[in-house]
């Protein structure tokens, strides 16, 4: 799958689908299943209440970006004063207060804010796309909320179905989108945002990544003590400075990225190799979750 080769109300198609199959899997659950657990120590039910809380803030964020409004929300931080490890606690508490008022009807708020979220997406007009919205990590064109979005719906359903699904993968949409979030380095899902600073880290690493699987991606990033920087070059060129490599599998990749594959096993299993092997650790302790 190659979002770069889509247009938006393509983009938009693609994310109403898989938007249509994860509710139709959360359907196909029992009620009680949604009390069950989900990856980590979150139920399905908490998941399903992030679902609802980040599809209504993506939706405030375009409604008023599209009329010039890039400010800070009432409560928010600053744009692009977050990263992954600072916005946890909060994240965790948003999905408990929505999961308590959407107690006797989660599924039906999950619908409420995929339309409200899909039909903003789907209504922006050409010269909307690219216009600034505000988010925690940073300001964003409009029409890039659809990926932030598409990674939030794909790497939660892996969220809910690990416990009972071994075998469960990202989805290519979900994967497709991560990666393109990576590459532009977009608010939350990219790697800054995601990096635990390491103090450890005495002078920049530069790493490329060769990924063929299920969305083929070349890339290269820097990482420093208290950043990752993404390489212009993608570490191909022939002048790159390349100290580490990566390649294998683009979904374990995400996986490993976003702190739900352990990189020394994925390594172990030749899914995701590391050059040298002792990065794979080193990696595993850089993204641990967000």
């Amino acid at each position: 799958m190659d979002l770069r080769a889509a247009d938006h109300a393509e983009r938009c198609r693609l994310l109403a689908a898989e938007t249509a199959r994860v509710g139709a899997w959360l359907r196909s659950l029992e009620p009680a299943d949604l009390d069950g657990p989900a990856v980590g120590d979150w139920t399905r039910r908490d998941v399903v209440a992030h679902l609802v809380v980040v599809a209504n803030f993506y939706a405030g964020n375009i409604e008023r970006g599209a009329a010039g409004d890039v400010a800070a929300p009432e409560g928010r931080p600053p744009a692009g004063s977050m990263r992954g490890a600072t916005a946890a606690a909060g994240v965790r508490s948003g999905a408990a207060a929505v999961a308590a008022s959407t107690a006797d009807d989660p599924l039906g708020a999950f619908d409420r804010s995929a339309t409200r979220l899909g039909s903003r997406l789907a209504d922006l007009s050409e010269e909307q796309l690219d216009l600034p919205g505000y988010h925690p990590g940073g300001l964003l064109p409009l029409n890039r909320f659809l990926f932030l979005r598409a990674k939030e719906l794909c790497v939660h359903e892996w969220d809910l179905r690990a416990p009972t699904e071994p075998d469960a993968r990202i989805s290519d949409l979900g994967v497709a989108a991560v990666l393109q979030i990576i590459d532009e380095n977009i608010a939350s899902g990219s790697l800054r945002w995601a990096y635990r600073p390491d103090p450890t880290v005495e002078g920049p690493l530069h790493v490329a990544v060769s990924l063929d699987h299920p969305v083929r991606w070349r890339a290269g990033f820097t990482v420093t003590g208290d950043s990752v920087d993404m390489d212009p070059t993608g570490g191909q060129g022939p002048d790159a400075a390349v100290d580490a490599t990566i390649t294998g599998d683009a979904e374990v990749f995400v996986r490993v990225v976003y702190g739900r594959a352990d990189p020394t096993v994925a390594h172990a299993e030749g899914t995701l190799v590391f050059d040298p092997p002792s990065l794979a650790a080193r990696f595993g302790s850089w993204f641990t979750g967000i």
